[in-house]
């Protein structure tokens, strides 16, 4: 790894510069020799990139289901419309064979009409 993805945030890495000058003597010798510091702040380094993983993993996931669901959705709501749209045909198909017989019926009402004229034309011919 280069040293840019080896680094803490500015914050945290003044922190641990500051430690590691009071960890020394007047000599200079460290006074950590187990190198705790450092494997705080390798610590500390290695939490941050797990943190910052699951912050990424976390957005992926959040963007894939986000997409899926829009996907789902749309495609719900277009079978829905389908659906809709086919039900419409099929009333809209009722309407006219409603609207062919009402057509009928008044063919048919005209027919008895011009039936009860002749009929009433007969009667009058008829000897009382």
């Amino acid at each position: 790894m280069s040293d840019d993805t080896n680094r803490l945030p500015q914050d945290q890495e003044q922190t641990v510069i500051n430690e590691n000058i009071d960890d020394q003597d007047q000599n200079g010798d460290s006074l950590d020799p187990l190198d705790i510091n450092k494997l705080s702040l390798d610590y500390d380094y290695l939490m941050y990139k797990i943190s910052d993983y699951i912050s990424a993993i976390h957005q992926q996931t959040t963007d894939i289901v986000r997409q899926q669901s829009d996907l789902i959705t749309k495609g719900i709501i277009n079978t829905q419309i389908d659906q809709t749209i086919e039900n419409c045909k099929g009333v809209l198909s009722k309407c006219h064979d409603l609207e062919d017989a009402c057509d009928m019926l008044e063919n048919i009402d005209s027919i008895i009409d011009e039936f009860f004229i002749r009929l009433r034309n007969i009667i009058q011919k008829l000897p009382k």
